[in-house]
């Protein structure tokens, strides 16, 4: 008889057990999910540079802007003979240039460019015109399949079809949307480049 009771008592305690719910599934379908949350929390553009040339700073300004919020690798470009800085003698200087179809030698860069995807290229605007040392370092760069970014600066006379100058100097390259910003001063340069960056498709 006692062995019946005891028998029964396992029973019990078996159905009893076997009745608790498994609440481990669902806990686990409701916990949250620091990966997914975060994946897409910014958009970040990786393996890049920022190539630009700048006689007055204010191109460098914003290229500098642009490395705090990419932390993309910055490379000046600087002709092996210097531009004058006074506006007198750069402005003929850089009108017998158009006109002639010359270009300055450049420097070498300390950069290979065939390691980056994606490359922020940067010049002052001259007469309407990418600048000289600009035009020069995109005609004699390998681009194609890149990604080119430009951002211009200019002091009155901005380009008139940047994107048209552009595709005739990288026609296999892709081309996003140009930032152009008048010259220095100005104290909206991070809400812009972020603006900008933010706005970017590739």
């Amino acid at each position: 008889m006692k062995k019946v009771i005891v028998a029964l008592f396992l029973l019990l305690l078996l159905a009893a057990c076997g009745s608790q719910p498994d609440n481990t599934e669902e806990a686990d379908e409701n916990a949250p999910n620091d990966t997914n949350e975060n994946a897409n929390s910014d958009t970040e553009i990786t393996n890049a540079a920022i190539v630009y040339y700048s006689l007055t700073e204010n191109t460098e300004e914003v290229a500098e802007e642009i490395q705090v919020q990419t932390e993309a690798d910055l490379e000046k470009l600087e002709p092996v003979e210097p531009y004058p800085r006074a506006y007198s003698e750069v402005a003929g200087l850089v009108r017998e240039q158009q006109e002639a179809g010359e270009f300055p030698e450049l420097q070498d860069l300390d950069l290979n460019i065939e390691e980056y995807d994606t490359i922020f290229v940067g010049s002052p605007t001259w007469h309407g015109y990418i600048s000289q040392p600009v035009q020069k370092w995109l005609m004699d760069t390998e681009l194609a399949d890149k990604n080119i970014i430009p951002f211009f600066t200019s002091g009155s006379q901005p380009i008139e079809d940047p994107q048209s100058d552009l595709r005739e100097l990288l026609p296999e390259a892709t081309i996003t949307e140009e930032l152009s910003m008048a010259n220095s001063p100005r104290d909206d340069i991070e809400e812009e480049v972020s603006q900008w960056i933010e706005n970017m498709e590739f």
